[in-house]
């Protein structure tokens, strides 16, 4: 009796944030995360 393989999985990532074209109509951006426990991520593009 020979045992059956399991394919492995494909993972499949999409965007976690997607921002688009960012031109003169966005001229500065900010995206604040809270990361829980007193935790935030904070990235600015100006």
């Amino acid at each position: 009796m020979v045992a059956a393989r399991a394919e492995p999985a494909v993972e499949v990532t999409a965007p976690f944030i997607d921002l688009g074209g960012i031109g003169a109509a966005a001229p500065r951006l900010e995206v604040r995360l809270d990361l829980g426990a007193g935790i935030v991520l904070s990235i600015v593009r100006s």
